[in-house]
């Protein structure tokens, strides 16, 4: 049931509440939707199905042209896809080409990444990633239907500010941040939001001021899989995430 509750009221909750208290914190605002409601049948059938044990992460599903990255770029690929994933919307959508095949959206920014290694662009380096151009990010996510991807200056500010804070404050490496947060995922989640502006994603409804963080989730739970895989061990506290898919 906890699961469930979580799922049906884990879009959003209050930034001074815990995660666990998310139900009661966003319960209010739940109520007073007018063109949204929840399928609890749908909500039962989606928990049925999920196979928590045997979860990965969508960065080791997805990222099968990767398996020759260092560590170090193994680990600034979390960072840079955690950052891009967002806004794919657009009739056509963005689309790309590589090795003969056609990508948008999640798999799109994985393969423009792949891409843009093959050309020898140094991606995965932070400090190439705070000194990015508009240019350049528009190069390397040239699409081959002509139509650019949505938010592209945007992308390119979130990328520069995200490897200068990287760089600036955690010294470049995931494992300080990791650190800095007790290895405690909620903490982890409202560290990222303090210190990364665009995982900050807020709205005021009804005169209520609602935090979403479904990235700031998102990137948390991708970086415990990137800690178990490199360090064996799970972040504490993993039951306390919403539902943020």
């Amino acid at each position: 049931n906890h699961v469930k509750y979580t799922f049906i009221l884990g879009f959003a909750y209050m930034k001074q509440f815990k995660l666990k208290d998310t139900i009661a914190a966003i319960q209010c605002t739940i109520d007073k939707f007018k063109y949204v409601e929840v399928c609890q049948d749908g909500i039962d059938l989606i928990v049925s199905n999920l196979q928590l044990p045997h979860s990965q992460s969508y960065i080791d599903l997805l990222a099968r042209d990767f398996t020759k990255l260092s560590a170090n770029q193994y680990e600034v690929l979390h960072v840079v896809v955690g950052t891009m994933v967002f806004s794919f919307w657009g009739d056509p959508k963005w689309t790309i080409e590589h090795k003969e095949k056609q990508y948008d959206g999640t798999y799109g920014i994985f393969a423009s990444t792949d891409r843009s290694l093959c050309e020898n662009t140094d991606l995965l380096n932070y400090d190439y990633l705070a000194s990015l151009t508009s240019k350049n990010l528009a190069n390397i996510l040239r699409p081959c239907n002509n139509m650019e991807i949505p938010l592209l200056n945007e992308r390119c500010y979130i990328l520069k500010k995200t490897a200068e804070i990287m760089l600036k404050k955690f010294k470049g490496k995931l494992i300080n941040l990791i650190e800095e947060a007790g290895e405690d995922v909620e903490n982890l989640v409202y560290l990222i939001v303090d210190s990364f502006p665009s995982f900050d994603d807020e709205l005021c409804y009804m005169g209520k001021r609602i935090q979403f963080f479904k990235k700031a989730q998102l990137m948390a739970s991708t970086l415990n899989y990137w800690y178990k895989k490199f360090y064996n061990k799970n972040l504490k506290g993993l039951e306390k995430l919403t539902g943020f898919a």
